[in-house]
């Protein structure tokens, strides 16, 4: 897996980068 990854918070609406 890709250190950055796009994750899509549906709770708020919005995605962020996170570096796992």
């Amino acid at each position: 897996l890709p250190r950055h990854t796009l994750h899509c918070v549906a709770y708020h609406g919005y995605c962020f980068h996170s570096k796992v």
